[in-house]
C-alpha cells in the first residue's frame, strides 16, 4: 500500500470514527435531557392504601404513573408516582388530597436492571370505566427477593388520548433467565383475568409515556 492509499484509508476512518463519536454524544445528551424532565416521588404506602392508586390516575388531568418497585439491590417493595417536570407541582397537590396522611418525597431515579442480566417486559391494558383497586393491590412481586433482580409494574393514564385507558407495563430484571422467568410468571398471574403479553419490540419499555419513561431505566 502506497504512502497516498495509506493516508486516504486513515483520513477516512477517522472521519467515520468522528461521526460515529458525535452520535453516540448526541444520544447520551437527549437522554440527559429525558431523565431531567421526570420527577418521580416516593410514597410510603401500606397495602391497605394502594387501591387509591385507581383515584390518583382517574383524577389526574395529565399525564401520570403509579409504579410498583423492587429495586436490584435487595429492597422492599416500594410505591413511586411518575410524572414530566412540567405537571410536578400539580402532581404533588393531588398526591396530598388522595393520601393526606402518607409522607411522600421527591426521589432519584430507582435502580431497576441488573447490568449484564437478562430483562423483559409485559403489557396489559385495562379499559378505564374496568379498572379497579384490586388491579394494584394483587400486584404479586414476592418472588423478586435476591439482590440482582428487579421489577417494576407500571400503571400509566393518559388523560389526553382518545380512548381512555390504563396501561400496565410489567418489567424485570434477573441475572439468569430462569429467575427472570419466575418473577414474570408470578406477576403474570396478578392479572388473570386480563389479557397480557410481551411487546415485539422491547424497548417499547423505555417509551411508556415520553420523555418521563427515562425513569424505569
Amino acid at each position: 500500500m502506497d504512502k497516498i492509499t495509506l493516508l486516504f484509508a486513515i483520513v477516512t476512518f477517522a472521519s467515520f470514527a468522528a461521526i460515529a463519536i458525535f452520535f453516540a454524544l448526541s444520544v447520551v445528551k437527549r437522554m440527559d435531557r429525558k431523565r431531567g424532565d421526570a420527577v418521580v416521588f416516593k410514597i410510603e404506602l401500606k397495602k391497605e392504601d394502594e387501591p387509591k392508586a385507581v383515584q390518583l390516575l382517574k383524577s389526574a388531568t395529565f399525564p401520570l404513573a403509579f409504579d410498583i418497585v423492587v429495586q436490584h439491590i435487595g429492597s422492599d417493595r416500594e410505591d413511586y408516582v411518575v410524572v414530566e417536570r412540567k405537571y410536578a407541582d400539580k402532581a404533588e397537590e393531588l398526591i396530598r388530597d388522595i393520601w393526606s396522611d402518607k409522607a411522600f418525597t421527591r426521589s432519584e431515579d430507582y435502580l431497576v436492571f441488573h447490568h449484564g442480566g437478562f430483562y423483559d417486559a409485559v403489557r396489559v391494558v385495562i379499559p378505564d370505566e374496568d379498572f379497579i383497586g384490586k388491579d394494584v393491590t394483587d400486584v404479586d412481586l414476592s418472588d423478586v427477593n435476591e439482590i440482582g433482580e428487579g421489577a417494576v409494574v407500571r400503571f400509566f393514564r393518559d388523560p389526553n388520548a382518545s380512548e381512555k385507558q390504563i396501561s400496565v407495563l410489567g418489567l424485570f430484571s434477573a441475572p439468569s433467565q430462569y429467575q427472570l422467568r419466575e418473577i414474570e410468571d408470578v406477576m403474570i398471574r396478578s392479572f388473570r383475568n386480563r389479557k397480557v403479553y410481551s411487546p415485539k419490540n422491547k424497548e417499547e419499555i423505555f417509551r411508556a409515556f415520553g420523555s418521563a419513561e427515562e425513569v424505569a431505566r
